[in-house]
């Protein structure tokens, strides 16, 4: 944990600056073609790309690896191979909203999908990458990018889910509903 703090609610504070999670070595890397992030955070700081989870191999200008960020602008998954990185955004401003975030990556049928609160907003259905990365043995980082897409998220981080499986848009909206008393 670089700097930040964890609030009395269980939530992690990142500042937009400095903050941010690490997870080292080959945690949390998809096994297959297929993954689902859920995440529950209030984004805050409206000037700057705000990766939630980001992990990568990293180069200058593309990555190896997958992310769910926030913006001002709205929210996006992505995935990158280390040649060029594909992505699908939804436009909506999220600023200071409690919002369930989720992006599901299902390689083997070409789609990147956004859902917020339980509710799909944004797709690309023509992925080309077919797998994820073999070698992603980086850091996962939750609120931190250093290349491609490079920023920190800046709010609070409540409660992070991934999944090495497409989760059903049931279970997502079942996530949402099921967690939801808790946050707002």
């Amino acid at each position: 944990f670089n700097n930040g703090a964890l609030d009395s609610d269980r939530s992690f504070f990142l500042d937009g600056v400095d903050d941010y999670l690490s997870f080292n070595g080959d945690i949390l890397s998809p096994t297959g073609s297929e993954l689902t992030i859920g995440v529950w955070a209030r984004y805050l700081n409206h000037s700057t790309y705000g990766p939630l989870i980001f992990k990568y191999n990293g180069v200058p200008s593309f990555f190896e690896g997958y992310t769910l960020a926030v913006t001002s602008g709205g929210v996006q998954v992505a995935i990158g191979n280390g040649s060029y990185n594909e992505y699908t955004f939804n436009y909506g401003d999220y600023t200071n909203q409690l919002v369930y975030y989720t992006g599901v990556f299902d390689l083997p049928n070409g789609k990147l999908l956004v859902y917020v609160n339980g509710q799909q907003v944004d797709q690309n259905l023509s992925i080309t990458q077919t797998t994820f990365t073999n070698d992603l043995t980086s850091s996962l980082n939750i609120g931190f990018s250093n290349v491609a897409f490079a920023g920190y998220f800046g709010g609070y981080v409540y409660d992070v889910h991934l999944y090495n499986r497409v989760l059903s848009e049931e279970e997502i909206l079942y996530n949402y509903n099921s967690l939801k008393w808790k946050f707002i």
